[in-house]
């Protein structure tokens, strides 16, 4: 079966050390030998949040695009929330699939080995739960960012001319 192999990492720090994106295409790559099955194409979205619409993550939008040029049967990501943390994207991409004659595969399972029922629920309590992780995430940066905010600590980039210093605060840059 011919396939189309998606990764993606929510940051540019996961990006930057590659840890991520080879633990992911690892999994891909022996999921897909021990299947006999040929990556025709492979996409990464970098930096991108699972929780981005379809067509903010152009990685997925090139391995939708490959899936109907090559014909391929599927679309294989490490695990479902490598492909969303949505799961009205979720729905969106499966629907987007299925209009290409394609489907979603997990290289560790989760209800993605056929479409019965059980495997269906299997996918969307599990899409469910990724959603669920996405927004405790969120929520404990917030409370992260806060409580730094809260100690004098410099939030995000300093303004023009200053630097943050070792303790986390903001004072004129060396040049002024």
């Amino acid at each position: 079966m011919k396939v189309v192999a998606y990764y993606r990492v929510s940051t540019d720090k996961q990006a930057a050390s590659g840890l991520g994106l080879d633990a992911q295409r690892s999994s891909v790559e022996a999921f897909c030998a021990a299947k006999g099955w040929e990556i025709v194409a492979s996409c990464t979205d970098e930096g991108i949040s699972g929780t981005s619409n379809v067509i903010d993550r152009p990685g997925l939008v090139d391995a939708l695009t490959a899936l109907h040029k090559n014909e391929g049967e599927a679309l294989v990501s490490a695990k479902i929330d490598r492909l969303s943390r949505d799961v009205v994207v979720q729905r969106t991409i499966e629907k987007a699939l299925a209009q290409l004659g394609a489907r979603f595969v997990s290289a560790a399972g989760e209800g993605t080995e056929d479409d019965s029922p059980g495997s269906k629920l299997v996918k969307t309590i599990l899409s469910a739960v990724a959603e669920n992780e996405a927004a405790i995430i969120g929520i404990r940066t917030k409370a992260a960012l806060q409580a730094a905010k809260e100690k004098g600590r410099a939030i995000g980039r300093p303004p023009l001319g200053c630097e943050i210093d070792g303790d986390g605060k903001i004072v004129p840059g060396a040049e002024h």
